[in-house]
């Protein structure tokens, strides 16, 4: 993804014959999720208002239906412990381990 080109997606994907292998422009449009709803014609681009219609969208619909919604706290929990190691590896110069999620925290 380039913020400067918001109605394109640069995209790899590893099962590719081998003679076709590399990176392909993908325009975003209604066959993109959410789609119909936001870019009813292709390449009219991704912004941060679509990016914030979507969490929205995604957050009431699991209330409404009383399902789990994503990101959620134990995503954010792990995201922060990556973030620590990134930090302590840095500092350190070598690898470290993730700590693992306490289990109350995870479902």
């Amino acid at each position: 993804f380039n913020y400067e080109r918001r109605d394109e997606l640069q995209v790899c994907f590893a099962d590719d014959p081998s003679d076709a292998k590399g990176f392909r422009t993908v325009y975003t449009g209604p066959a993109t999720p959410y789609g119909e709803g936001l870019w009813p014609i292709p390449a009219l681009g991704i912004g941060y208002g679509e990016t914030k219609i979507i969490e929205t969208y995604d957050l009431f619909k699991a209330i409404a239906e009383d399902t789990e919604f994503s990101p959620n706290f134990n995503d954010g929990y792990r995201i922060e412990l990556i973030a620590d190691a990134i930090l302590e590896s840095a500092e350190k110069g070598q690898w470290v381990s993730l700590q693992q999620p306490q289990p109350a925290l995870v479902k």
